[in-house]
This record gives C-alpha cells, sequence and structure tokens, in this order.
C-alpha cells in the first residue's frame, strides 16, 4: 500500500472501514460457540442474539449436535434483521445422547455441558 498524503490515509482507512461493515452483514455464521474442556466433559457456551427458548432446537446426530433457532430482533429501519433463522452444527469426539447433555438458555445464551463417558476419547 502506497500513501502518498493524508487524504490518501483517509480515505484507505474508510475503505478499510467500510468493507469491514460489509463482513459483519454478510456474515453467514452469527452463532458465536465458546468450549472448555475437561477430562470427564466439554463445556459449550453459544451465542445466539434475541433467540428465545421456545424458539431453539437440538438435535442430536451421532458425535454431532444440530443447533437451530430462529429470532425476531429488529422490526424498524433494521429489517434485514427482522428474522433470522441460526443452524450451527458443532461436531465433538463424544458419542452424544439425551442423558449425557444439561443444557440451560438464558438471555440469548445457551449454555450446555457434554459428560464423557469412559469411551470417549480426548483428542487435542
Amino acid at each position: 500500500m502506497n500513501i502518498n498524503n493524508i487524504d490518501d490515509l483517509g480515505n484507505q482507512i474508510i475503505k478499510n472501514g467500510l468493507n469491514m461493515i460489509n463482513n459483519i452483514i454478510t456474515n453467514d455464521d452469527l452463532v458465536k460457540v465458546y468450549k472448555k474442556e475437561t477430562e470427564t466433559e466439554l463445556k459449550l457456551l453459544i451465542l445466539l442474539a434475541g433467540v428465545d427458548k421456545s424458539n431453539l432446537t437440538l438435535n442430536i446426530e451421532g458425535s454431532s449436535l444440530i443447533i437451530k433457532a430462529q429470532s425476531s430482533v429488529c422490526v424498524d429501519e433494521f429489517s434485514q434483521f427482522s428474522e433470522i433463522n441460526y443452524n450451527k452444527t458443532i461436531k465433538t469426539d463424544i458419542g452424544l445422547t439425551k442423558n449425557n447433555i444439561t443444557a440451560k438458555m438464558d438471555n440469548g445464551v445457551l449454555k450446555l455441558t457434554i459428560k464423557k463417558n469412559s469411551e470417549s476419547v480426548n483428542i487435542d
């Protein structure tokens, strides 16, 4: 990047800023997942903006957890956010069952605790 004067620098900053905003608006991965793992359990913190517990579905397929949710965040001038559909598959190395998962949903934050069984393998 070759910048000759302060105006060129200002224009470059504005251009980069707009590119960042465009990336945020068009980001398809709206679900943010954070994990903490020990030898006995896997804890997941999943951020689902504007989602109510009644609009959340969790499904298990083998060692994968499928999260589907719907949210109506805004209905004013930000109409592109009037309906957001979340769809995220989280792959684990744990055999998942209804018996080894506990879930808590509060204010758009889903907390999952998955108990590992003795046959589970911890992969770093």
